[in-house]
């Protein structure tokens, strides 16, 4: 029998790296370690060397093969003893979505008599690693987010999803549906001001995960022109208000509250009549400037953010679970004059 050296060499170097990678610490008791697909994908060797190598390693009592479920790390796990939250730096932002979020779920956790730890990121902050004992939460943390995925850590990814497929089945999630609220919008704005009227939706960048369905959910209802801001914000919202008023719209559909915010500056300053305007979010600026949103209950998502929380304590390599929230519409004054 012949047997070609360097297939052997790249073998057992394989073979050692996997065994590096249980031992270098990062692994814990009961995370899950790489499906034979993903060793054979990652390291350019054959899918059928690959399961022999993770075989190996199940023979060796490393690692524990569940069927359905995925590869584990063996041995006697210790139980998670709480969660570690972490959020960006406009969680600190008197008033912003961020600090709701903080507020409502610090709450819930408090009120569970959960041991959490609570961290802001700053823009410089090192990229931190949770503790094994603790359930890592992260709400727009993406650096934090990708080094978990790297290192196969369970993790909860708030206001937000996984992407489809192997992924998905790491993290747990509670997000919003984006383009139900997107309907709602154009549900709303058509019964009181017909189908045939100008609309106009204001939406956030194209890219961004949660502008596509927004605008996609009011399209699916009622024709509308499109006009994209480049962010999020009261400065993005400006800039793109003269293209808004030059469509002389009767009614506006905003991505967020804060870009409706820049609307209705720009209008105010213009000494122009502001249409007929839903934001959302249902940030504290749409109650402070008396205009309607399609609303985020942050109750709910930190009610059911909770829940996953418990649920993952109790039960570290359970399936994971996806909670999608429905947003809820609150229409004040402005909505309420009819067409113009």
């Amino acid at each position: 029998m012949i047997f070609d050296v360097r297939t052997t060499q790249r073998i057992d170097e394989v073979r050692q790296l996997l065994l590096a990678r249980l031992r270098d610490g990062r692994l814990a008791v009961g995370d899950r370690f790489p499906s034979s697909r993903s060793v054979a994908q990652h390291y350019q060797i054959s899918l059928q060397t690959a399961d022999r190598l993770v075989g190996e390693l199940v023979e060796l009592g490393l690692v524990v093969r569940r069927r359905g479920s995925g590869t584990y790390v063996a041995g006697d796990r210790e139980g998670l003893q709480g969660v570690a939250v972490y959020l960006p730096q406009r969680a600190n932002r008197p008033g912003s979505l961020g600090s709701l979020l903080h507020r409502e779920l610090t709450k819930k956790l408090r009120r569970a008599r959960l041991v959490f730890r609570a961290e802001v990121l700053q823009a410089s902050s090192p990229i931190p690693f949770p503790d094994q004992g603790f359930f890592p939460l992260v709400w727009e943390c993406p650096e934090l987010y990708r080094a978990l995925l790297d290192q196969q850590r369970r993790c909860l990814l708030l206001y937000d999803r996984p992407a489809q497929g192997l992924e998905s089945l790491l993290v747990d999630s509670v997000s919003v549906d984006d383009f139900s609220g997107g309907v709602m919008a154009a549900q709303i704005l058509r019964e009181r001001h017909g189908s045939s009227r100008p609309f106009v939706i204001l939406s956030g960048p194209s890219a961004d995960h949660r502008s596509a369905p927004r605008v996609a959910g009011f399209l699916s209802v009622t024709g509308a022109k499109v006009i994209e801001s480049a962010g999020w914000h009261v400065e993005d919202g400006l800039r793109c208000a003269p293209s808004v008023f030059d469509l002389h719209p009767v009614a506006v559909f905003c991505g967020n509250d804060r870009i409706a915010e820049g609307l209705i500056l720009y209008s105010q300053s213009q000494g122009l009549s502001v249409p007929d305007l839903i934001g959302f979010d249902g940030a504290p600026v749409s109650e402070h400037l008396n205009f309607s949103s399609i609303a985020v209950p942050w109750s709910e998502v930190a009610e059911a953010t909770l829940r996953i929380i418990q649920k993952r304590i109790a039960d570290p390599t359970g399936s994971t679970i996806h909670q999608v929230i429905s947003p809820q519409p609150i229409l004040r004054s402005r909505l309420a004059r009819g067409p113009v």
